[in-house]
C-alpha cells in the first residue's frame, strides 16, 4: 500500500509518477480501500511514520492508491495535510496521477458534488452576517470607492428662476414704451383702457416672481422699476406737460389746431384789446401809483421801504383755445415796510390813507378782503387764508382796489406775526425772507394787470388777427 503522506526522496525527479487514470477507476479504488478498512479481519494500516521508504518497495509491485482522507466534521474546515499550503497546494513536488495530495477531488468531476452557483445558495446566506460584514468595512475601503459624479446641471436658469427673468424683461420693456410715449407727448395713448390692462398683467407677472423663492430677487428689481415707470406716474407727468404746453396733438382736429394759435383772447375782439392801455403804459402807471402810496405813508406814519429783489414778471396770457395769445400779464415789483405794524387801529388808519391815494387814479374803494362783513369770500375760506374770521385776531390782512382803466388790481398785505397762534404764517414768511430777503412783518404793496398788448407787438398782432376775420 502507498502511504497517504506521499513521501518521496529528494533528488528523485518523476519517481513514482502515475499516468492519468479515468474517474471511474479512481472512484472504485477509493471504495475498495474503504471496504478493506472496515472488513473484519483485514490487516491494519501501517503507521505512516513507520512506513518503509519508497526505495524498499519492489519495482514489480503496483502501488495502490492512497485511501481517502477522513471526512471533516460538519461545519469545520478540513485539516490540511503536511506540506500543504492554505490554498490547497503543496510545497512538495506532486507526482502526476489520478489523485493529488492536498486536493479533495480527482481530476475528473464525476461523483463530486455540484459547484455552488455564483454568490452561493440563497438559503445559505445569513442576513445578520451580511450586516456584520458591511459594518466591518474599513474606512480606507470606503474612501477608495469611486464617488459618483453629480448629475450635470442644465444650462441656463432653473425653471422657476425664468419667471423672475421674464418679469424683469417685461418691466424694462414697458418702461421704455412709456418713456417713448412721454417723449412724443402721446398723452392719449397713456390714458387708454388697453394700456391699463397691460399694466395690470405686468403687475401680475411681477407678483408671481416675488412669490417664488428662486425668482424673488429679479422680481424685486422688476417691482422697483414698475413703481417708477408705470401708467400713473408717466401718464401724470405727460398730462401736466401737455396742459402746460397746450399740445393735444392726438385729440385735436385741424380746426382746433388753427384756433389754438389765436393771437388774442377768447371773448375779446381785436378793437377792445387795442383800446385798453398798452403794457408800457400800465407799467409806467403802476410805478407812479406805488411811488405815491409809499410817499404818503412815509410822510404820515414815518415808515421806510425796501424793494424786494424779485423783479417784475411779464408772462404770456392764455387765449382760451388751448394756446398762448400775444397778450401779457404784468406783475409789478413788491415794496415792503421795514417796520412791523401790530396795532389794529393803526392798521385801519394806514389802509384808509392808501384809499385816499388811489382815489384820484380812478380806482375803486380800497376794501378788506379778509373781513367777512365786506368780502365776498366764504367765511370758512377766510379763516383758512387769514387764520381767523375776526380781523382783530388775524395774522394777515389783505386789502384790494380795482383799476378801471387798466383792468388791474392793487393789493396791500399786512403781516402781524404776534397774532399767529399756529405758527403757519411765521413759517411761510420765514421761507419768503430766506428766499428774497423780504421783512418778516410789515406792509407790502404791489399791482397786477392782465391782457395787455405790448406796443412793439401791435403790427404782428394785426397780421395774425386778419387770419381769423
Amino acid at each position: 500500500m502507498v502511504n497517504d503522506s506521499d513521501p518521496r526522496p529528494e533528488g528523485i525527479e518523476g519517481a513514482g509518477r502515475m499516468g492519468d487514470v479515468s474517474g471511474a477507476s479512481g472512484a472504485s479504488g477509493a471504495r475498495s480501500r474503504a471496504e478493506s478498512a472496515t472488513t473484519p479481519g483485514a490487516p491494519a494500516r501501517p503507521d505512516p511514520a513507520s512506513a518503509a521508504p519508497l526505495s524498499s518497495v519492489p519495482s514489480e509491485s503496483v502501488p495502490e492508491p492512497a485511501p481517502a482522507p477522513p471526512s471533516a466534521a460538519v461545519g469545520m474546515p478540513p485539516v490540511p495535510l503536511a506540506g500543504q499550503r492554505p490554498d490547497g497546494g503543496s510545497s512538495v513536488a506532486v507526482p502526476d496521477g489520478p489523485e493529488r495530495p492536498g486536493t479533495r477531488y480527482v481530476t475528473s468531476s464525476e461523483g463530486a458534488p455540484p459547484v455552488p452557483p455564483p454568490g452561493g445558495y440563497r438559503g445559505a446566506r445569513n442576513p445578520e452576517l451580511e450586516k456584520a460584514r458591511h459594518a466591518l468595512v474599513s474606512p480606507l475601503d470606503v474612501l477608495a470607492r469611486p464617488v459618483a459624479a453629480p448629475p450635470p446641471m442644465a444650462n441656463g436658469p432653473r425653471p422657476l428662476a425664468r419667471v423672475g427673468v421674464a418679469a424683469l424683461v417685461v418691466a424694462i420693456g414697458w418702461a421704455v414704451v412709456l418713456l417713448g410715449a412721454l417723449a412724443v407727448s402721446a398723452t392719449d395713448f397713456l390714458f387708454n383702457l388697453n394700456v391699463v390692462v397691460i399694466q395690470l398683467l405686468i403687475v401680475g407677472v411681477i407678483i408671481a416672481a416675488i412669490a417664488l423663492k428662486d425668482a424673488r430677487r429679479l422680481g424685486g428689481i422688476a417691482l422697483a422699476i414698475a413703481l417708477v415707470f408705470n401708467v400713473v406716474t408717466i401718464g401724470g407727468v405727460s398730462a401736466v406737460r401737455t396742459a402746460a404746453q397746450g399740445s393735444y396733438e392726438g385729440q385735436k382736429s385741424d380746426e382746433q389746431k388753427f384756433w389754438e394759435k389765436y393771437p388774442g383772447v377768447k371773448g375779446m375782439s381785436a378793437s377792445e384789446i387795442k383800446a385798453q392801455p398798452s403794457l408800457e403804459e400800465v407799467r409806467a402807471r403802476t410805478e407812479e401809483i406805488l411811488a405815491a402810496v409809499r410817499g404818503r405813508l412815509s410822510a404820515d406814519y414815518g415808515v421806510t421801504w425796501v424793494e424786494q429783489p424779485v423783479p417784475e414778471d411779464i408772462s404770456p396770457e392764455r387765449n382760451g383755445y388751448g394756446g398762448e395769445s400775444m397778450l401779457r400779464t404784468y406783475t409789478s415789483t413788491i415794496w415792503s415796510t421795514n417796520e412791523a405794524i401790530t396795532d389794529n387801529s393803526l392798521k385801519l388808519q394806514m389802509m384808509n390813507t392808501i384809499d385816499e391815494v388811489l382815489y384820484p387814479y380812478g380806482m375803486s374803494q380800497f376794501y378788506p378782503v379778509n373781513d367777512p362783513a365786506e368780502s365776498t369770500i366764504d367765511p370758512s375760506i377766510i379763516e383758512k387764508m387769514f387764520g381767523s374770521t375776526d380781523p382783530d385776531l388775524q395774522a394777515q390782512w389783505e386789502w384790494a382796489s380795482y383799476d378801471y382803466d387798466t383792468g388791474g388790481w392793487f393789493y396791500g398785505d399786512l403781516y402781524d406775526l404776534s397774532k399767529d397762534t399756529t405758527g403757519r404764517f411765521r413759517t411761510e414768511r420765514q421761507a419768503d425772507h430766506d428766499r428774497t430777503g423780504v421783512p418778516l412783518e410789515g406792509l407790502s404793496i404791489m399791482l397786477r394787470a392782465e391782457k395787455l398788448l405790448s406796443e412793439s407787438d401791435v403790427q404782428t398782432f394785426d397780421q395774425r388777427m386778419s387770419e381769423y376775420e
